[in-house]
């Protein structure tokens, strides 16, 4: 099944020998989670289940975090202490954001990204892959792999059994045909039980077929030497349209041409002129002087100092800049132990200062039974937080001075964090008594920053 977007940019894919997984993902259609957790493709068997398929959905995006590679780690491994199958009939899940993809899977399946002929194993073995401990003793592990890709690149995802039958007899690369010839193609060589996703990323270079590439043909040098003893050199029909114009000029004009107007004229064509000589166009009965240029170099000047150049050479070395402590942020809505029911949070807070161009408000939100998380910097008093879970949640916001990805300060000091309750449509208030988990560090990182000049949040884009 191809699957094709409204957006030039989303990625182009076909599923072969799976479920369909549409109902599914009918739920996670809003442009803005997309770009917050980016794509998110899944390689299933046959017989999987639709509901297994949806709490996968439902767990990732879901889950408050935009740490891909960790979110899926923890989504594969829920889901395979509560129903032991789902190890066997999800073996690999891939999320496209932008032109970075991130993969999680296990040793059974693969994963391979095309590159104009060209084939690079990123799953199970390839130079980007690395495992990830186990979340419990009782979890087999997982392999992870991170790559950037371009456009034209094509991502196919199989079993790792079935392709390397494929492999070992030479892989032809993919041509010039669509994902879905493509896709049918490799399904028929991988048998009808084999799973196979193919993502191909769109772009001027052409999405690919499976098949051999072959070379084109070289030129031959004698037909190259015969099309270049017909061609003519552009320089005798200038010439000719330049003798035809003077005839005409002198034609028309009909100067009277003497011995001496002809030998001025030639003197006057050959004598090279110095810079400082007369112009070249002097009629020839005038005399012509040649000034003589002095070879001696007058001394320069001494120019007297301005007063910016005084002020400049007696400045003062500035001063190292002290760190300031800064008031911590007050804490408005949602207020201690309210109760909401939506799944969507406006967090609200005032702050009398303001910020400079590497100060930011770290908003930190978790769940109850988690650390605490950096969730998005922000130079705005407010932050909407989409997508949670019924529970209990905890959050405070403090000001830093950050870089990239790292918080060089804190400015303030963090203010008591506030729970509150996420009742979900149609959920009775809880009278539990929620219990803060304290952060395994002192200064919690943000997920993800981007480069921008006020981002709204700490995370990248795509996916689905």
């Amino acid at each position: 099944m191809t699957v094709v977007s409204h957006d030039a940019r989303a990625p182009r894919y076909v599923r072969e020998n799976q479920p369909d997984q549409q109902p599914a993902l009918a739920a996670f259609q809003d442009p803005a989670l997309i770009a917050q957790k980016g794509r998110l493709f899944v390689l299933c068997l046959k017989d999987t289940p639709p509901d297994l398929l949806a709490a996968l959905y439902e767990r990732y995006y879901a889950d408050p975090s935009c740490d891909i590679i960790p979110v899926l780690q923890r989504t594969l491994s829920a889901l395979a202490a509560e129903r032991p199958e789902a190890r066997a009939l999800i073996p690999l899940a891939v999320v496209i954001e932008g032109l970075n993809v991130s993969a999680v899977g296990t040793p059974d399946a693969t994963l391979w990204v095309d590159r104009f002929g060209a084939a690079r194993e990123l799953l199970p073995a390839g130079r980007e892959t690395r495992e990830l401990a186990p979340l419990a003793p009782a979890h087999s592990p997982l392999l992870a792999a991170t790559y950037r890709l371009t456009a034209g690149d094509v991502l196919v995802m199989t079993l790792h059994a079935a392709l390397q039958a494929q492999v070992q007899h030479g892989w032809g690369g993919l041509g010039r045909g669509t994902v879905a010839h493509t896709a049918h193609t490799l399904a028929r060589r991988l048998g009808s039980d084999t799973p196979i996703t193919l993502i191909g990323i769109p772009g001027f270079a052409p999405v690919a077929d499976l098949g051999p590439v072959g070379r084109a043909p070289k030129a031959s040098k004698t037909v190259e030497a015969q099309q270049d003893q017909g061609r003519r050199s552009p320089v005798w029909p200038a010439l000719v349209v330049a003798l035809l114009a003077v005839t005409i000029v002198f034609a028309i004009r009909r100067p009277e041409l003497s011995r001496d107007s002809l030998l001025h004229l030639f003197d006057w064509a050959l004598t090279p002129v110095p810079t400082s000589a007369v112009p070249r166009g002097t009629p020839p009965g005038q005399t012509r002087t040649m000034v003589v240029l002095p070879t001696a170099t007058p001394a320069p000047e001494t120019p007297t100092p301005t007063s910016r150049l005084v002020a400049a050479q007696t400045k003062e070395p500035t001063a190292t800049p002290t760190l300031v402590k800064y008031p911590a942020p007050e804490l408005l809505y949602p207020r201690e132990r309210e109760e909401l029911t939506e799944l969507s949070t406006t967090l609200r807070w005032a702050w009398a200062g303001s910020l400079a161009t590497d100060e930011w408000f770290d908003v930190r939100m978790w769940r109850e039974g988690t650390p605490k998380t950096s969730i998005a910097w922000t130079k705005e008093r407010s932050y909407l937080e989409r997508y949670l879970r019924p529970g209990w949640y905890h959050w405070t916001v403090t000001v830093v001075r950050g870089e990239g990805r790292a918080v060089l300060a804190e400015l303030c000091d963090e203010p008591e964090p506030v729970s509150y309750l996420v009742l979900g449509a149609g959920v009775e208030p809880s009278t539990a008594t929620p219990t803060l988990v304290p952060s395994p560090t002192q200064q919690p990182v943000p997920t993800r920053v981007t480069p921008v000049v006020q981002p709204t949040r700490a995370s990248g884009s795509a996916g689905q």
